[in-house]
């Protein structure tokens, strides 16, 4: 997950690269992971690619998952509280983190995993932890070490790198990643060296 979250997030996240955010995410995940379990045997929903008796696209995890309960995703949790965390941690890329914590939780309802509803839950559930994390001293202290780190990683600034205009380049529009891209595309872009938000 750390892989994946580094492209949003702006910053290679790893245990030797990053070690007080790894540390941040190795000890709030697992407790997003763990406030599912109950549910999930409480309710024992199936899946919907066991209730329709169809494939999805990830054979391999089917027989493993088959008698898995489906309300809530332990998926969706895990990808939308790592979202929220990170946001936290880096609030200048808020859009980008959320926007792959959203998609982490729909990609198992078109995979054929869960039922939009077990996905939806999930997000909500998601907020109650991460609202219960801020009563932990220990979370807390995480979660300032990471900032701190990040801060200090990304010269203080938002890992968007700030593009100072040239004569030949001021009309040039880019994306967060500093790739050349359409004037009139949607999203947060950098116009003229400033960061914007265009609808």
């Amino acid at each position: 997950m750390a892989e994946f979250f580094s492209v949003p997030f702006g910053m290679n996240i790893s245990e030797n690269g990053t070690p007080a955010i790894f540390k941040l995410i190795a000890r709030s995940i697992p407790t997003f992971r763990l406030s599912v379990t109950k549910p999930k045997d409480t309710y024992g929903r199936k899946r919907p690619y066991v209730r329709f008796n169809e494939p999805t696209s990830i054979p391999w995890d089917e027989e493993r998952e088959r008698n898995t309960g489906s309300y809530p995703s332990g998926h969706t949790i895990r990808g939308w509280g790592l979202a929220l965390v990170l946001c936290e941690v880096n609030p200048d890329h808020q859009n980008e983190i959320l926007k792959l914590g959203y998609e982490w939780g729909q990609s198992r309802v078109i995979t054929g995993y869960h039922w939009q509803s077990d996905v939806n839950a999930s997000r909500l559930m998601a907020a109650g932890v991460f609202a219960r994390l801020h009563t932990s001293e220990e979370f807390l202290s995480d979660m300032a070490a990471a900032r701190e780190e990040y801060q200090r990683l990304s010269g203080g600034q938002a890992a968007i790198i700030e593009l100072t205009p040239t004569p030949s380049a001021t009309a040039q529009t880019y994306n967060i990643n500093g790739v050349p891209v359409s004037e009139s595309t949607n999203g947060v872009v950098i116009k003229n060296g400033q960061k914007v938000i265009q609808q």
